[in-house]
């Protein structure tokens, strides 16, 4: 008769702690990585604005402007949120 796999209370912590370390660390790269995209559409923004501000209708350039800013938005909340709760990413993720 084999004897159980049972780990003991201190491998239990152990496992749990690795766990949410690389479920964290996951969840920066993904800030990080969405931080980025993010920038790269604002910077695509400005570059589309300037180089057509004279021939861009009123209503294009503002709809432009508002997406920058909600970009700029987005980049500011996320940052907020990782200061706020650095080591506790998941939480904001899943509740």
């Amino acid at each position: 008769m084999k004897a159980a796999n049972v780990n003991s209370p201190v491998q239990n912590i152990m496992q749990r702690q690795t766990s949410r370390q690389a479920e964290h660390t996951y969840l920066q790269r993904l800030d990080h990585e969405l931080v980025n995209q993010l920038t790269i559409v604002n910077f695509c923004c400005d570059k589309m604005r300037r180089h057509f501000a004279a021939k861009l209708e009123t209503t294009i350039a503002v709809e432009i402007e508002r997406i920058e800013k909600t970009i700029e938005e987005c980049v500011r909340l996320l940052q907020q949120s990782e200061q706020q709760n650095p080591s506790g990413a998941t939480d904001r993720m899943f509740g």
